[in-house]
């Protein structure tokens, strides 16, 4: 029985990193594999598939009583490190929705953004949030981020 067990899960394994090969250069799925497996051996494949050719960063901007805007320094609020946060920008919890359901959760953040600032002591009248994209560069992160190569998406 143990044998059998063994024997099925090499099977698996190598149905799931052929399905996952043929996936990964022809696009084609191999029949009796599930999606699942063939879409977990296509990731450990073909790790740099999503590479993304620019850069990307959530900014919040706050409007004082005066009417000028301010970039809001969101590091205070975070626990987790830039890797994570590249992800978490995206709201990847909510990426099912609808554009109006994912701009409704843009707004609760920003909602929540603002009861974090009170609680410091800095009172905003209005809170926006930007997804600002600029090209990457061998030069660093930010060395491309100037307003005629940003490009700006209110959420």
């Amino acid at each position: 029985m143990k044998r059998i067990a063994q024997n099925m899960t090499i099977t698996m394994y190598i149905a799931a990193t052929v399905s996952g090969m043929l996936f990964t250069l022809f696009r084609v799925y191999l029949p009796g594999v599930p999606f699942i497996l063939s879409h977990w051996s296509y990731g450990m494949l073909a790790p740099f598939q999503s590479y993304l050719t620019y850069n990307e960063n959530l900014l919040a901007l706050g409007r004082h009583s005066k009417g000028v805007w301010e970039p809001i320094d969101m590091s205070t609020y975070k626990t987790h490190g830039k890797g994570e946060e590249s992800i978490k920008i995206y709201l990847p919890a909510y990426r099912g929705l609808q554009e109006e359901g994912l701009h409704q959760k843009y707004q609760e953040y920003a909602d929540l953004l603002r009861k974090r600032e009170e609680e410091h002591g800095r009172l905003w009248d209005e809170i926006i949030l930007e997804m600002h994209r600029w090209p990457r560069s061998p030069a660093g992160y930010e060395y491309l981020r100037v307003p005629v190569l940003t490009e700006i998406t209110p959420l």
